[in-house]
């Protein structure tokens, strides 16, 4: 479990890194030391949502490790509740908005909405292939 928290950590470090730059508004103007602490506290929120999302799938499964087709599916579609959750709420509460860059469906930009859901899967499968 702890492993799946690093590896999405520093998978949703990365993807935060890199999109916010382009597709959030006001993130040019962060200092880097603010923008630094921000990509943190962003990706530890989302790897935490993701243990908490990997520790309800194993508990409804019954299985450690074993990424079947019907987890892997719970695990995605619970993230992408998740995310947008997250996004209606801070977007609601002008937390943040968007640039034009950003490809919204229904509102909800693309790139955050897939983000837990790719990450997480991406974590889990590598430390099932590689760690246990």
């Amino acid at each position: 479990m702890v492993a799946v928290f690093v590896l999405s950590y520093l998978f949703n470090f990365v993807w935060e890194s890199v999109h916010a730059r382009f597709l959030y508004e006001g993130i040019v103007q962060l200092s880097t030391t603010n923008f630094f602490k921000l990509m943190a506290y962003a990706s530890f929120v989302d790897a935490f949502w993701i243990g908490v999302i990997f520790l309800a799938g194993s508990f409804l499964f019954e299985k450690w490790f074993v990424f079947e087709r019907k987890q892997v599916l719970f695990f995605v579609a619970c993230a992408l509740v998740v995310a947008v959750v997250i996004e209606v709420r801070a977007l609601a509460a002008h937390r943040w908005a968007y640039t034009a860059l950003m490809p919204t469906v229904f509102g909800v930009g693309l790139s955050p909405l897939v983000q837990l859901a790719v990450a997480g899967v991406l974590a889990s499968f590598i430390v099932m292939k590689f760690v246990y």
